[in-house]
């Protein structure tokens, strides 16, 4: 258990750069502000391998909450990882990452499963709340979440990343029907061209009335 919720880039480790973390079973109860994770608050260039997770973060009004890792930029590969996350926050919130990759360096994720329960703001998704170029391969998202906008089974909101061979259940419900976008993949892509491609995607994740994401892929 970690109680502090006035401070940020909170985890097992609050900071991470050039690092391997493999091997590790998790069970966390944290109580934190921005940029924290059940393993790591930040990381930068990291590689993430063979972790099993239970982790319930409550991170109020807070940004970058997810259930292994806040924010993880640089180069970094993330794979075969087992979790169960409970998450409340602001904005950017997810099962494995808040937030997801820079636009500059290369990340990929493969061999994941996620059951992901959340409740916050926009830019929300079963495993990444916000993503940029990243490449996810062999999926397995279980999300229900409850937000305002940019809600998704996988990703809130993206910009060029592609996603390959991946299931997707659940339920999203998203309040702020105006302007609220969802989907049962991506809640919203941030680049006009559509730039993320999906390809072997199933996705049987229950929507309320939205604008809602769809690819040309």
């Amino acid at each position: 258990t970690i109680n502090r919720p006035d401070i940020s880039y909170v985890g097992l480790f609050s900071y991470a750069e050039n690092s391997n973390f493999h091997d590790l079973t998790i069970m966390a109860n944290i109580k934190s502000k921005h940029t924290s994770g059940g393993l790591l608050g930040y990381g930068w260039n990291t590689n993430i391998h063979n972790i099993k997770a239970d982790v319930t973060i409550d991170g109020s009004n807070s940004n970058d909450i997810g259930g292994l890792v806040g924010v993880l930029d640089g180069d970094t590969s993330v794979q075969y990882i087992q979790i169960k996350a409970t998450v409340t926050g602001a904005n950017r919130l997810g099962g494995v990452f808040g937030s997801l990759g820079n636009g500059y360096d290369a990340a990929n994720v493969s061999h994941v499963a996620s059951s992901l329960t959340a409740q916050g703001g926009s830019s929300i998704g079963g495993i990444a709340g916000s993503s940029s170029k990243v490449t996810y391969e062999k999926i397995y998202s279980q999300a229900y979440i409850t937000g305002t906008s940019s809600a998704g089974g996988i990703i809130g909101n993206v910009s060029r990343s592609n996603i390959n061979d991946a299931l997707i259940t659940g339920s999203i419900v998203v309040s702020n029907s105006k302007y609220a976008r969802a989907g049962g993949v991506i809640g919203s892509d941030d680049e006009q061209s559509r730039s993320s491609e999906l390809t072997r995607v199933i996705s049987l994740v229950h929507l309320q009335d939205c604008l809602l994401y769809t690819s040309d892929a």
